[in-house]
């Protein structure tokens, strides 16, 4: 019986150890309006407009259905990954912000891989001055990586407006009609003077908008290392039309 002992110890230990992982996850479980099922923030703030929930034709690999089968902008489950990566990187809703007179316009650029760690970069832009916050999170250990706060130049604002109206990346199609089985996911979102607005994207070419802005905010940063400079550094070009 005493040769039991080891084992069933060990049982303990690895029960323990699988209680502690599920309950780890747990925490990033996307909070819910009980009231509507909405996807908050910790403030109890809807991370995205009603209007995300409209139905939009298929992409084209829906093979010209007639008639078209109409989706979500975005999908739920897309949705609720937005949001765990936004939550572990504690960062809040951008949907209203804009009315704020501090800072009317905000960018900000969500990069994540469920085997990496998440990066979010937010760009605050006002009369007076501009504001970058950059973070890198992980949301399996629920911590900080890296954390950047710094005040922007008016260099660095004129660059970045530029390239928002030179690459269009929010006049084009929202979500992503690349059949990419497994990759990076690139999220843009914005509000401002126009209202709310967003582009997602997996695993951009490196000529495409999405990556164009990402690598640019990615820059702003000053970061060398990490997953999404490896990306940044070895990216595709694409030869298909956005």
């Amino acid at each position: 019986m005493l040769t039991g002992l080891p084992l069933c110890k060990n049982r303990v230990e690895k029960g323990t150890y699988f209680a502690a992982l599920l309950a780890l996850l747990a925490l990033q479980t996307t909070p819910l309006s009980a009231a509507s099922q909405r996807i908050v923030d910790s403030q109890g703030r809807d991370y995205f407009p009603p209007e995300i929930s409209a139905l939009t034709p298929e992409c084209q690999y829906s093979w010209n259905k007639d008639p078209p089968k109409l989706i979500p902008l975005l999908s739920a489950s897309y949705k609720s990954d937005v949001a765990r990566n936004l939550r572990v990187a504690r960062e809040s809703s951008i949907v209203g912000k804009a009315q704020l007179a501090k800072y009317p316009e905000v960018v900000r650029f969500v990069w994540w891989h469920d085997m990496w760690s998440t990066v979010t970069i937010r760009v605050e832009m006002g009369p007076k001055k501009s504001r970058l916050t950059a973070k890198m999170a992980s949301w399996f250990y629920n911590d900080y990586k890296r954390r950047l706060a710094r005040t922007l130049t008016d260099d660095e604002v004129r660059q970045f407006t530029a390239l928002l109206r030179e690459t269009r990346l929010f006049d084009s199609r929202p979500d992503d009609c690349a059949i990419v089985l497994d990759g990076t996911n690139w999220f843009l979102e914005t509000n401002g003077p126009k209202g709310y607005d967003f582009v997602e994207r997996t695993s951009p070419g490196a000529d495409k908008p999405a990556f164009i802005v990402g690598k640019f905010l990615f820059g702003l940063t000053g970061w060398k290392t990490g997953m999404l400079q490896y990306e940044i550094e070895n990216a595709r070009i694409d030869e298909d039309e956005e």
